[in-house]
């Protein structure tokens, strides 16, 4: 299905692209680590799941949160909720705007499946009407990128992640929408 990957050129070209944020924001350098096990974990996920191509999964988790780089940048946050759907400015960065070539030539239906994981990973529900094939793939990097997630909230503080201190998040009250 890829064309070709090249590992370690997508590996630069993520470099590349992230060198334009503060890599000495804690919110960025996290966002890079995260980017590099989500890719890994879908790998991993990917070689258990039939037919699902190994390479076509690892490259949509290094891809998956390049719009969380702009979001950091713009609103200094990582809640959509107060500033942008990530996931859909991350895809519309590199299919709509033409990110995407710096990280390989693709063919049609590769760059398909990754539009459509990437714009999905973020989401409670993936979008209806997808065939088990592209299931699969934004299947992958929702689980990858939420196994990633929750280490991260289990080993990074608090204030790094949310803009809030452990007693502001203790105290604050639960929403309508949560309970």
């Amino acid at each position: 299905m890829i064309m070709v990957l090249d590992r370690e050129y997508v590996k630069r070209a993520f470099a590349s692209y992230t060198e334009h944020y503060d890599p000495d924001d804690p919110k960025i350098k996290l966002k890079i680590d995260h980017t590099y096990r989500v890719a890994d974990l879908c790998e991993r996920i990917a070689a258990t799941v039939s037919g699902a191509d190994t390479d076509l999964s690892w490259l949509a988790g290094m891809l998956h949160d390049i719009g969380r780089f702009e979001q950091v940048r713009r609103y200094g946050t990582f809640a959509d909720a107060q500033s942008v759907d990530h996931a859909a400015l991350g895809a519309d960065l590199l299919f709509k705007e033409g990110l995407m070539e710096s990280f390989g030539d693709y063919d049609e239906r590769t760059l398909d499946i990754l539009e459509k994981a990437i714009r999905n990973h973020n989401r409670f529900r993936i979008d209806d009407g997808l065939s088990e094939e592209y299931m699969a793939y934004c299947r992958i990097l929702r689980d990858a990128d939420k196994i990633d997630i929750l280490r991260v909230n289990t080993e990074t503080p608090i204030e790094e992640i949310y803009n809030v201190t452990t007693d502001e998040l203790r105290s604050s009250a639960v929403s309508e929408e949560v309970k």
